[in-house]
């Protein structure tokens, strides 16, 4: 009985520290999204949307995440919360304007992933740096990440503080204004990501 238990102990911690495949891997674009969300400071509702990457890849080496490149479309915002032909439409078009993500002069944004640490089997915190409107900014975030035979799956929610890359619009820190008109310097990120891995 000591031996089996022994045994089944053994096996259980052979899995739970189970390390991820290396290589460099592939992200899936299709199956890849952001997902960003804005409050206003207080009495109204915010807005919440999606934006699409152009290319990415993961470097796992050693068992955890060591590298990593990725593109996102700045263009490709889009709004969910709002029909396109009930303000939607030209809420993505303010989006993209100079008061927020100037796309006309910085149509990409880049992530470059500069390390990991793995805090349990499967939860690790993920550094890099974010450029957006040119300007780069040194992020760290909480990611999970599973794999199974063929793919790695990502999962991440954090937030980061707009005016750090220039998105001063309607920012309470940022101006003097009434409290009705702020827009939260805090945008919401989830992130799902999935990666074919390397063959």
């Amino acid at each position: 009985m000591k031996i089996s238990l022994l045994a089944f102990a053994l096996l259980v911690t052979s899995f739970a520290y189970a390390q991820l495949t290396d290589g460099n891997h592939s992200l899936s674009l299709s199956e890849s999204l952001i997902v960003w969300k804005v409050d206003y400071s207080i009495g109204k509702k915010g807005h919440e949307g999606t934006m699409k990457l152009s290319s990415g890849t993961m470097l796992i080496k050693d068992g955890i995440v060591q590298g990593g490149s990725f593109i996102i479309d700045m263009n490709s915002v889009h709004v969910t919360d709002m029909k396109p032909d009930d303000g939607g439409k030209d809420l993505e078009e303010h989006l993209k304007s100079p008061d927020f993500l100037t796309t006309a002069d910085h149509p990409k944004g880049y992530f470059t992933v500069l390390n990991s640490v793995r805090n349990s089997p499967d939860k690790f915190t993920v550094s890099g740096y974010l450029i957006l409107k040119g300007v780069s900014n040194t992020i760290s975030f909480p990611a999970t990440i599973t794999e199974t035979k063929t793919n790695l799956i990502v999962k991440s929610e954090f937030n980061i503080n707009r005016t750090l890359w220039g998105i001063n619009y309607q920012s309470g820190s940022i101006f003097n204004l009434l409290k009705d008109d702020i827009i939260s310097d805090d945008i919401a990120i989830t992130l799902n990501f999935l990666f074919k891995k390397a063959q």
